[in-house]
């Protein structure tokens, strides 16, 4: 934090109070941070043509920023309880793209009807929340997953992929943090659509 003070004047010039405005640097600088990704992030968008190329610059973009243990791009089709890892980001993690995790075995059915309706989903502990506490010893214990915030990407009204960011230890997701991977879904770059630049705005939005 810095400190900023100005202390009003009696008319003799002697002080009358102290009045005390602070700042939180750390949230100034994340938004910094987020603003300069979000224009990095745009160039690829507009200089790359290969869907693929352009997903994983995101995700990593994202993953670097954030300080997650993973970031992926999983496309899912609830309806048949599959998914699979299309691209991933991995800071000290096993590579599971490719891999096909049903839905079903890592959350309850509250956390699916969620993300069918394109809620965002953050989940501080893992092993504490109700909607994953139950799955948490066959399904993220094993793969050291203690937080994460899966993001819906919608296409005809039904989620087809979902963006998840995860750490390895609890975490209390910040409002910019959220806003920012709401901003980078984009089920059309995986499914070769180019999408338009992401809103350089993005990272002030409100907390989900």
């Amino acid at each position: 934090m810095r400190g900023a003070q100005r202390p009003p004047e009696n008319a003799n010039g002697s002080v009358r109070e102290w009045v005390g405005v602070h700042t939180d640097i750390h949230e100034r600088k994340l938004r910094e941070g987020m603003q300069n990704m979000l224009a990095v992030m745009n160039e690829h968008i507009l200089t790359l043509t290969d869907p693929d190329e352009i997903l994983l610059r995101v995700i990593n973009l994202v993953g670097e920023e954030l300080s997650l243990n993973r970031c992926h791009f999983i496309e899912v089709d609830f309806d048949r309880d599959w998914a699979t890892i299309r691209q991933s980001y991995l800071h000290d993690a096993v590579s599971t793209v490719g891999s096909n995790p049903p839905p079903s075995e890592f959350g309850s059915p509250d956390l699916w009807a969620a993300l069918r309706q394109g809620r965002t989903i953050v989940i501080g502990d893992a092993a504490m929340n109700p909607l994953t506490r139950d799955f948490y010893p066959t399904a993220y214990a094993p793969i050291n997953v203690g937080s994460f915030a899966a993001v819906p990407c919608m296409s005809g009204g039904k989620p087809v992929a979902v963006l998840v960011a995860d750490t390895k230890l609890p975490r209390a997701w910040l409002a910019e943090e959220i806003a920012l991977l709401e901003a980078v879904r984009a089920p059309h770059l995986a499914f070769g659509r180019k999408r338009p630049p992401v809103p350089r705005h993005a990272g002030r939005s409100g907390g989900a």
